[in-house]
């Protein structure tokens, strides 16, 4: 996909400053000594005027190892859009200052040249913030096609966002402090303006703590499922993300 002019380093640097102030999550591209493309995730933390910081990369059944100076691309989403940039890691290995009482473990890469707007529509995120979107997760597993357990107990989260390939919840601190990197979730949820609910096998892919530690973002990437027509499902979503789009492009003007 053609990717848009570069960004001057004015607006460049508001950008950086305003995807850190909302730790939007990235991914970061990167490919090993044996050639295989890597790919980790990140919230964006910090900037200054020539490092970017963010928490530990995590990813998926994987061990993750950066070294100085290698190469990431790294891809956010901020306001709709989704930007890319090439960069340099500086220290693989740092702390970062959230607040006045608080470090986390994370790293450093240098600044970019320049930051491009990169829209791959299939991963695009639509905020479910003003439809308050509950949903019932149960925890499951993947074995013989995905099965719920009978004695799972039902959990109600509330939807932030979705895309055609997951969704990110919030839920109680307490409710998670047993979840796992890569455990199944089986989730319920219905959309406005959609006539038929949704239920998907997800694995959780990331998760972070807010409101001081009393809450979990948990970001869940739905799976196949023997029960679930996934292309039509997709094209739900889809649907559903292209209508929220133009209704808040009329009520933007």
């Amino acid at each position: 996909m053609a990717v848009a002019a570069p960004i001057h380093r004015g607006p460049k640097f508001k950008l950086l400053r305003e995807a850190c102030a909302r730790n939007a999550a990235a991914e970061l591209h990167y490919r090993t000594g044996d050639d295989q493309l890597v790919t980790a995730r990140v919230r964006l933390l910090d900037v200054d005027a020539e490092t970017i910081y963010t928490d530990r990369p995590q990813s998926i059944g994987k061990s993750v190892r950066f070294r100085e100076r290698q190469v990431v691309v790294v891809h956010f989403l901020l306001s709709g859009t989704r930007y890319a940039f090439r960069a340099r890691v500086v220290k693989p290995h740092c702390f970062v200052q959230l607040n006045a009482n608080q470090r986390v473990p994370g790293m450093a890469i240098g600044q970019p040249g320049a930051i491009r707007p990169h829209q791959r529509r299939a991963d695009f995120r639509m905020s479910l913030a003003s439809h308050k979107v509950v949903a019932v997760i149960h925890r499951g597993s993947a074995e013989d096609g995905g099965s719920c357990p009978v004695q799972a107990r039902p959990l109600k989260a509330l939807l932030t966002n979705i895309s055609a390939g997951g969704v990110c919840t919030v839920v109680d601190r307490a409710e998670a402090r047993d979840w796992r990197l890569g455990d199944t979730f089986f989730v319920n949820f219905e959309l406005p303006a959609v006539d038929d609910d949704f239920h998907m096998m997800a694995e959780l892919r990331h998760t972070r703590p807010i409101h001081d530690g009393l809450s979990v973002v948990a970001g869940l990437k739905f799976r196949p499922w023997s029960l679930v027509r996934m292309r039509a499902v997709v094209r739900r979503i889809t649907r559903f993300i292209a209508s929220e789009q133009r209704r808040q492009l009329r009520r933007s003007r």
